[in-house]
């Protein structure tokens, strides 16, 4: 049986690699911390084997390494990507920059095959064209800066010692289990509990990406050979305004709520356009996403439909 230990996986796109591990029968460990909530994946805990830690914790990380000795490794733990929410500067550093570095020294202590990096499309900063894995990281926020050192922190691991690591970015990713306050859940549940949305302008354009192709795509690197350090977006190269995805929300909910455009103000260092080049995904992978925009948010309005008790504790809870 595949050995699989997985990072953040009580978190957005952890929760749905580590459901599809255990569908592939794979002995699934997790990291955790003592903190950690652990909503998304209740129901699947029986199935996964959970080892209390902190990435900042080296040894002890050394000692589930050597206890569990993965197979294979995916990292999804990371803090910032929620700018509104998570502004602690130095636990961004020590999650996304230190916590990386504790994590690949503990790795090197057993022979692994995969060691998936999970990075982030705010590496490249704003751009004019579609961000491609060779273009100059120009981080603007914080968050992205950590994101990108612990990229090439990881790229120089493999290129200098040959293990095989791989890093991908995902564009905007929805779906399944996503934070509440993200644009897609949010818009579904004002569409289905009937609450007028307050909204920004809704110009910005950004590739969105259903989280069920995102989890094929992890699934597909496992067994590729020879791509120790290379880089990897994860999108699908078309773009969708945030006022076509709300509509489209609106549309397939069938709501009848005000849409009040303008209301709130657009975040700073955002581009108007963030849009993945997916060259490298589609030769690399031989494959391209199953889902177009109005699949997926069919497919999440559904899910959202089946489990709006999730997003109702939430919000009682804040």
């Amino acid at each position: 049986m595949t050995r699989v230990l997985i990072t953040g996986a009580a978190g957005f796109l952890g929760s749905n690699l580590a459901r599809r591990c255990v569908q592939e029968g794979f002995e699934t460990h997790i990291l955790a911390r003592e903190t950690s909530s652990k909503w998304r994946i209740n129901d699947i805990l029986p199935h996964l084997v959970e080892h209390k830690a902190d990435l900042s914790e080296y040894n002890h990380l050394v000692r589930i390494f050597q206890e569990v000795k993965p197979e294979i490794i995916m990292h999804f733990a990371a803090y910032g990507a929620y700018p509104t929410v998570q502004k602690d500067a130095d636990k961004m550093i020590n999650t996304n920059f230190i916590g990386v570095v504790n994590l690949a020294r503990a790795a090197d202590t057993v022979d692994y095959y995969c060691f998936i990096n999970t990075g982030s499309s705010s590496e490249y900063g704003v751009k004019s064209s579609p961000m491609s894995e060779a273009d100059i990281l120009e981080p603007t926020s914080l968050y992205g800066v950590t994101k990108a050192a612990s990229t090439l922190f990881l790229q120089s691991v493999a290129k200098t010692t040959g293990k095989p690591i791989v890093t991908v970015r995902p564009f905007s990713a929805y779906g399944y289990y996503e934070e509440p306050i993200r644009l897609v859940p949010s818009a579904i549940w004002h569409c289905l509990k009937g609450c007028d949305m307050e909204l920004t302008s809704g110009a910005r354009a950004m590739d969105f990406i259903f989280v069920e192709d995102i989890v094929e795509a992890y699934v597909r690197l496992i067994d590729i050979p020879g791509i120790s350090g290379q880089i990897v977006n994860l999108g699908t190269g078309r773009l969708y305004t945030v006022r076509q995805v709300v509509e489209k929300i609106k549309d397939i909910t069938h709501s009848g709520i005000d849409l009040l455009w303008g209301k709130l103000p657009m975040r700073d260092h955002i581009p108007d356009v963030w849009a993945a080049d997916t060259t490298k995904m589609r030769e690399l992978l031989k494959w391209v996403p199953d889902h177009d925009v109005d699949q997926g948010l069919r497919k999440t309005v559904d899910w959202m439909e089946q489990n709006i008790g999730f997003y109702e504790r939430l919000k009682n809870r804040d």
